[in-house]
């Protein structure tokens, strides 16, 4: 569990140090995009919050978040 974890890090760091830090931004944005409909029925902003920091946590498909992005 904890590799696939590293190795969407690793995954993100690639691709950060081959195209700039543009990557970062559509990282952020794919990872919102995964995650719109839990997002957008969140009845608060801490709601939000607590739910990004928790999903960045279970971010296993590297693939799947490249392809989004």
């Amino acid at each position: 569990m904890v590799w696939c974890v590293r190795q969407t890090l690793l995954r993100v760091w690639d691709c950060f140090l081959v195209e700039g830090p543009k990557v970062l931004f559509r990282i952020s944005m794919a990872i919102l995009k995964h995650h719109c409909d839990t997002l957008t029925s969140q009845p608060d902003t801490i709601s939000v919050m607590r739910f990004l920091k928790s999903c960045t946590k279970v971010l296993f498909d590297a693939d799947g978040l490249m392809k989004v992005f």
